[in-house]
């Protein structure tokens, strides 16, 4: 039973997060992450549209 359990929670990491009922520990945990992640995400564009101005002045 706890091994079924286990490959079923491995096969939900790997899938799209679907809408599911976690505890509140696990879901400021998952917000937490989505913030970091859209930060990771927006620092890389701010740091490849710096880039190409930078190569567009130097061109």
């Amino acid at each position: 039973m706890a091994k079924r359990h286990n490959e079923t929670h491995v096969l939900h990491m790997m899938q799209p997060p679907q809408r599911v009922n976690h505890t509140s520990r696990e879901r400021t945990y998952l917000k937490k992450m989505q913030r970091c992640a859209k930060l990771e995400f927006v620092n890389r564009e701010k740091r490849q549209t710096g880039l190409i101005a930078v190569t567009l002045e130097i061109s």
